[in-house]
Formats: C-alpha cells, sequence, structure tokens
C-alpha cells in the first residue's frame, strides 16, 4: 500500500491531516490532487505559478511512502 500525506506536500507549513491511501501510486497522486485542488485551491494556485504539472507529479511522486 502506498500514502502520500497532505502536510508533505509544498512548503510543510500545512496542518491539514488528509492522508492519501491506495494500493497504486499514480490512483494516490491523483486522489491527492483532487483533495488538494477542492481543499487547497490558492495553495495550489500559488504552486503551480512555480512548476508545471508533470514537475508537480514528479515532486509528489518523491514524496509516496510505502505502507
Amino acid at each position: 500500500m502506498y500514502t502520500l500525506a497532505c502536510k508533505d506536500i509544498g512548503d510543510g507549513s500545512s496542518d491539514c491531516h488528509y492522508v492519501s491511501k491506495g494500493e497504486d501510486v499514480n490512483g494516490v497522486i491523483s486522489d491527492m490532487t483532487a483533495h488538494a485542488n477542492s481543499e487547497h485551491a490558492e495553495e495550489v494556485k500559488k504552486m503551480m505559478e512555480n512548476m508545471t504539472e508533470d514537475e508537480m507529479v514528479s515532486m509528489m511522486k518523491t514524496k509516496v511512502k510505502t505502507v
């Protein structure tokens, strides 16, 4: 199983406790992307000013943990 915590994305200042869990990395990233766009739209907008969508996905992949 793979996990990705919302607080691990971005600058680390988020106190959001959402954790995406799944059996494959792409599913976890897709779920986290949906969560971030829904709950943290302004933060996502700011992050996307400095990186492409591919760069964002690559960054999230580095934060995914195997449990």
